[in-house]
């Protein structure tokens, strides 16, 4: 009887190293993907300087994300800058804390950007607040810096005359008022969900549906629905970008001379960048 409590014991203990022993390597990899997670500044390019590029005049470029090569994406100080080099278009991600206000997040949680842990919604705004930003371009050059509110973010679009195009993730009944009346006055809004995009028919100026590879049934939906589509322009074949018709394009993302030559040779007018800067500053 004493060996077999004495086996059960063993058993036991071996067990519950075990499952501390996994634990305690499920934290240290998550650990180590969030030290990995820094965002390093990327060397800017202006239009004027690419000769190469076929209709460079005739191009549209949007800052991804405020200008995100120098500055903290979706930030007010990535914003100011995208308005400093003279983009007419900047996309921003549209997200809301717990108690309704809309705020820059490309996440639905904050890891990714801060050193904090959840979803964003289970955060009131002044918590977030309290959370500045450890993640982005040139960080330490920019003092505190913190998920700013969409409101703030707009004003400044609106003094630097920018368009805003605005990211969702969820379809439009879930989203706080705030954000709904913010969406109408978007010259865009993106999804890569087709049940969001139809939650927000008639409810924007324009739609756009994100994808990463583009397909001729992307092409068909958007000419249906009136949708604009944006995509991947290295993963998408010359030919198909050529049978778009009326199909609004937007080439996203688009970071290296090759890939904008690319594009723009195919007709595509409308650039999504972190890094490539308009033909002249504001």
């Amino acid at each position: 009887m004493k060996a077999v409590k004495r086996f059960c014991a063993v058993v036991l203990c071996a067990g519950l190293c075990a499952v501390i022993a996994g634990g305690g390597l499920y934290y240290a990899r998550r650990e180590t993907a969030y030290r990995e997670k820094t965002i390093e500044p990327m060397t800017t390019l202006r239009l004027a300087a690419l000769p190469e590029i076929s209709a460079r005049d005739q191009l549209r470029l949007c800052a991804h994300r405020g200008l995100s090569a120098v500055a903290p994406e979706n930030t007010t100080q990535a914003v100011r800058a995208a308005g400093e080099a003279g983009f007419g278009f900047v996309l921003l991600d549209a997200a809301w804390t717990k108690d309704g206000e809309s705020v820059l997040l490309a996440d639905d949680t904050v890891e990714r950007m801060t050193a904090g842990r959840g979803r964003v919604s289970s955060y009131s705004f002044a918590q977030l607040a309290r959370m500045p930003l450890d993640n982005g371009a040139n960080l330490s050059d920019c003092g505190r810096v913190q998920i700013p509110r969409l409101a703030d973010a707009l004003e400044l679009c609106a003094v630097y005359g920018m368009r805003t195009i605005l990211t969702v993730r969820h379809a439009y009944e879930m989203l706080p008022h705030s954000l709904q009346a913010q969406l109408a006055d978007a010259y865009m809004v993106v999804s890569s969900r087709r049940d969001v995009l139809t939650s927000l028919t008639g409810k924007t100026q324009r739609l756009c549906l994100r994808t990463e590879t583009l397909t001729q049934q992307d092409l068909r939906y958007a000419s249906q629905h009136g949708f604009a589509v944006a995509f991947d322009p290295q993963s998408t074949p010359a030919g198909l970008l050529r049978q778009a018709g009326d199909v609004e394009l937007w080439a996203w993302p688009v970071n290296t001379r090759e890939t904008l030559a690319h594009a723009a040779e195919n007709g595509v007018r409308n650039i999504v960048t972190d890094c490539i800067l308009p033909m002249s500053e504001k």
